[in-house]
């Protein structure tokens, strides 16, 4: 029989080769655990259209505007508009002889679609390097846009005259 001394003395290096085989073990890196490989692989094909990223759907609207446009803004004095959209540039003159140039940035996600026109060199040139927020709505020839004043940073929300300038062009 082992005296009190002793048992003491076992249960310390008991304890103690518990701990170290512990800590050895939790230090011990373990190789990652690989993902059973798939037995067969299936591939479905949804009957939905295609998700396209919106840069495709931007382009979209932006091949569709291209090219000369003329009507008349609705209850404005500015009389007769034409505008001749080449890329992202738009250039329009009124039959006052008031001129506007820009760059135009469509978002087809949102809707109605929203235009950001960026004004780059007018006629008036308090308008220079303001941007105009408008929405657009585009049916076969015809482009109805409504634009907020270049003081106003609300963007229409409706092809309303009480909400912008409402101008209708149709393509020439």
């Amino acid at each position: 029989m082992l005296s009190r001394r002793q048992a003491s003395w076992v249960a310390v290096v008991v304890v103690a080769v518990t701990v170290v085989a512990w800590a050895s073990a939790c230090a011990t890196p373990k190789k990652p655990v690989k993902p059973p490989k798939p037995v067969a692989s299936v591939s479905v094909k949804s009957p939905a259209a295609p998700v396209r990223p919106a840069v495709a759907v931007r382009a979209k609207i932006l091949d569709q505007v291209q090219g000369k446009w003329a009507g008349r803004g609705g209850g404005d004095d500015s009389g007769r508009w034409e505008w001749t959209i080449k890329g992202d540039t738009i250039a329009a003159t009124t039959s006052n002889g008031d001129s506007y140039k820009g760059t135009l940035k469509f978002n087809e996600q949102a809707s109605p679609t929203q235009v950001d026109v960026k004004l780059t060199d007018c006629s008036d040139p308090n308008l220079n390097n303001q941007t105009v927020l408008g929405i657009i709505r585009l049916e076969d020839r015809k482009l109805t846009l409504c634009v907020a004043r270049p003081d106003d940073a609300a963007r229409p929300t409706t092809f309303d005259e009480s909400q912008g300038l409402l101008l209708v062009v149709e393509k020439q």
